[in-house]
């Protein structure tokens, strides 16, 4: 059983990883036009919003039982330096990199602006995922003490209640061109829901008729927030950020799906073990692709000489970006001293 869970873990792990490129590949959605093109990348958009979402519930799901394992001391010291690290690191390298070519402008000795710069992602916004990850690892020892069997009914009424005040009150009361009231609102943000949402998923045994309910609100949500999307741009001139936010309904509706169907497809019956094996070295470099893979595909622009609306870089070059992410990052962990900056 536990082989089973590591399997479909590190496969949701690089389907995850894969999703994130394929969402920055199709970042013209970002630029609205009423065009086939930005139709083709919203509907990438939507079909794989759930990345982010995934990377979190792992993390539940792989995190939140720490104390079986380890001391807390161990812990922050195993996550921080894995994910602290690297960020800091690549974050001052790409500085370095912008301010020599004079794409980032920066003031000699200004040591507040390079403090503002890293803390605040203003090198590279996509790196916003790790003060968020951060600040879940700094919360996870009080976390940590809900995973038990006796707490999971709780748990999954402080998601429910979450998700219904966090995530889709605020949406059908803004539909009404009304404030919303944040006094409603959980203490639990998205990010947080999706982290217990992953320690339950993983350790509870869902029977085949709510699966398949969880698949049909999974695709319902999708189609929802495609239509609302095209619907509200359209009316507007200009894409409408209503539904762009991880913390609402339709992001953990389609992120259960996801991950409730990986978890159910019997890997072991599709993939050799010597396949298994080379999988999860693969997830193990997928933080580490995370990082370097905008300069990478900055770079690819230019070597391949391609446009960003070009339908083979919305597709093909999603794994070409992944394979040599991939490649760069697993050359760098064979690497004593280097490895410890590709986590």
């Amino acid at each position: 059983m536990n082989e089973k869970r590591i399997l479909y873990y590190d496969i949701l792990n690089i389907a995850a990883c894969i999703a994130v490129i394929t969402l920055h590949h199709n970042g013209l959605v970002h630029t609205f036009s009423e065009t086939q093109l930005w139709r083709e990348c919203l509907l990438a958009e939507v079909c794989f919003f759930w990345a982010v979402p995934v990377f979190l519930m792992l993390s539940g799901a792989t995190l939140m039982d720490y104390r079986k394992k380890y001391s807390t001391k161990t812990f922050f010291k195993k996550r921080l330096m894995r994910v602290g690290l690297p960020w800091l690191f690549w974050s001052i390298v790409l500085l370095l990199y912008k301010c020599i070519r004079g794409t980032y402008i920066l003031e000699i000795g200004d040591w507040r602006a390079v403090l503002d710069a890293v803390i605040n992602c203003k090198i590279e916004p996509i790196y916003w995922f790790f003060p968020v990850i951060i600040g879940i690892y700094m919360f996870m020892p009080i976390l940590s003490f809900w995973a038990d069997s006796k707490y999971k009914k709780i748990l999954w009424y402080a998601i429910s209640w979450s998700i219904i005040a966090n995530g889709t009150m605020p949406i059908l009361i803004d539909l009404f061109k009304l404030p919303y009231n944040t006094a409603f609102e959980s203490p639990f943000s998205g990010y947080y829901v999706f982290v217990i949402l992953g320690y339950l998923l993983s350790t509870t045994e869902i029977k085949k008729e709510v699966r398949k309910l969880i698949y049909c609100l999974g695709i319902a949500c999708a189609v929802i927030r495609y239509v609302g999307i095209y619907y509200l741009s359209m009316r507007d001139g200009v894409k409408n950020t209503l539904l762009f936010d991880y913390g609402q309904f339709h992001s953990f509706f389609l992120a259960m799906a996801i991950f409730v169907f990986v978890k159910y497809v019997k890997w072991d019956h599709i993939i050799n073990p010597k396949i298994q094996r080379g999988i999860t070295r693969f997830a193990g470099c997928s933080l580490g692709i995370y990082l370097i893979h905008i300069p990478i595909m900055n770079l690819e622009l230019k070597w391949f000489n391609v446009w960003e609306g070009d339908f083979a870089w919305r597709t093909v070059f999603v794994l070409v970006t992944y394979i040599i992410c991939l490649a760069i990052v697993w050359g760098g962990k064979t690497i004593p001293g280097v490895r410890k900056l590709f986590p």
